[in-house]
Order: structure tokens, then sequence, then C-alpha cells
């Protein structure tokens, strides 16, 4: 891993099990606020119940994600999407191609703020969360 400056970064609210290595699901923007740089990202086996729960939630850095799970990097790419930005991360063998899903390696990202799969200077440029969707 290359050296990183947590500070650089700012620190990420996520869910307990992606610091055990769980596959992220889900990942949004909100606002920063002090040291938080407004990213949070939920594994692929937290449920609703348990994102609605506080104790769910930890406080990471950078270089804590990456040693939890390696294929985060891909955060150092997006990461000064705009505010409001919300992706779900699709990853090879998705259900609709009928294989089975391989969580190691990442196809891409739906972005629900233009409700189609996405590229990630799409998601750099914008526009963020559509106006009806709650987080």
């Amino acid at each position: 891993m290359k050296k990183i400056d947590n500070g650089d970064w700012g620190a990420f609210i996520v869910t307990k099990k992606i610091l055990q290595g769980v596959p992220v699901a889900y990942c949004f923007r909100t606002e920063p606020f002090r040291e938080m740089n407004g990213w949070q990202l939920v594994s692929i086996e937290d449920s609703k119940e348990d994102q609605d729960n506080p104790d769910c939630y930890t406080i990471a850095a950078m270089t804590t994600l990456l040693k939890a799970n390696p294929a985060l990097e891909v955060m150092m790419e997006i990461f000064n999407a705009p505010w409001y930005t919300y992706l779900e991360w699709i990853y090879e063998g998705e259900e609709t191609e009928g294989g089975p899903v391989d969580f190691r390696r990442l196809k891409g990202f739906y972005d629900f703020g233009r409700n189609k799969m996405t590229t990630i200077p799409e998601i750099l440029a914008g526009p963020g969360l559509p106006a009806d969707l709650e987080v």
C-alpha cells in the first residue's frame, strides 16, 4: 500500500462490517462536518434494521479502510464527488447475468442521481442525489 496521509482524506462513517472486510453495497456523501469528509459506506450484509442502529457504525481513516479491504482504494478515485452522490457498488457476476457474484471484482457503480450505470468521471461531475430520495 502506498503511503497515505489520513489528514488529506478526513474520516469516513462506515458500518462495522466494512472493517471486517465485507464488500460495500452502497456509499453516499453528505456535506462534511469537522473532520468528517461526508462519505458513508454500507456493506452488502447490513440489513435495514442494522442501518437504523447507530451501534452499526464506526469512524475510520483511509488507511484503516484499505487495510480492511484493499478494493476500497477506489474511494481515492471517487473521493471528490459532489455532496449528495449516492452510489450502488456493482460486482462481477451480478444476478442479472445469471452467475455467482464475485465480490472481489468491482464492475462499476450505479448512480442513483442519474438512474444508470456510471463512470468515475461522471461521478466526479455530479449531479448527485435526486431531491426525492431520502438518505
